[in-house]
């Protein structure tokens, strides 16, 4: 089983499972296993469309969408949004009659196809980690195909492989990584420096790359980061 197809049947099996629990532990959004409070959760939409702002004329992708908790708030801003998923179950607790405007599909993101210039926006949150190093690279190449000029793209929540020991910072958590790290594993994911990331969206066709850590009321601020990658 290659990494991809480990958390691929991680997704569709949590999603099955977690059917019944709030909103925020269903993608596993939580602080110390407890789901973030709303004033929490508010400021991390804030952020977001502030530093990622749409208007209606927005057509946007969101990859990994889970439940859907990003792109309600992008539909409510009256954007076109197509979200995709691996886990059937976290997309149908999507409300999709309540939001004309978004449609959801099931499917693997390294598998997506779509038309040159279809989107002009393109959200990735906690999601790059679930890829390998090769099949980042094959998705921000089509990635970039797929954004109009001038679109943008946002990949957020990405696991910082430079404060990797933020995470691991206690004798129980390094053990884990190291219990799995023998096995080639991580019960995260793929960890990406910013400066691999910048690298890969210049050669990509990106014409502009910003990485920034999170505010540090994020809730993964300490280790991970965001970027905004613009065509």
């Amino acid at each position: 089983m290659t990494s991809g197809d480990h958390w691929t049947a991680f997704w569709t099996r949590s999603g099955r499972d977690s059917d019944g629990q709030d909103a925020q532990s269903r993608v596993m959004r939580t602080e110390n296993k407890q789901p973030i409070s709303v004033d929490r959760w508010n400021s991390t939409v804030a952020y977001i469309l502030d530093k990622f702002p749409i208007n209606r004329d927005a057509r946007l992708l969101d990859i990994c969408a889970g439940n859907g908790l990003f792109s309600r708030q992008f539909a409510e801003q009256g954007a076109t949004v197509h979200a995709i998923d691996i886990s059937p179950d976290l997309l149908a607790a999507i409300p999709v009659d309540r939001y004309p405007k978004l449609s959801t599909q099931c499917a693997d993101m390294r598998d997506l196809s779509f038309p040159q210039d279809e989107y002009s926006h393109i959200f990735l949150y906690a999601g790059i980690q679930y890829l390998t190093y090769a099949e980042a690279i094959e998705l921000l190449r089509k990635c970039q195909k797929w954004l109009l000029p001038g679109g943008r793209m946002m990949i957020g929540d990405v696991p910082d492989q430079e404060r990797l020991w933020h995470f691991y910072n206690n004798a129980e958590r390094r053990n884990t990584y190291f219990t799995h790290a023998v096995k080639g594993e991580d019960i995260i994911g793929t960890w990406f420096e910013k400066s691999w990331l910048e690298n890969l969206a210049e050669h990509a066709g990106f014409s502009s790359v910003v990485t920034q850590n999170q505010p540090p009321d994020q809730i993964y601020a300490h280790y991970r980061y965001d970027a905004f990658l613009t065509k």
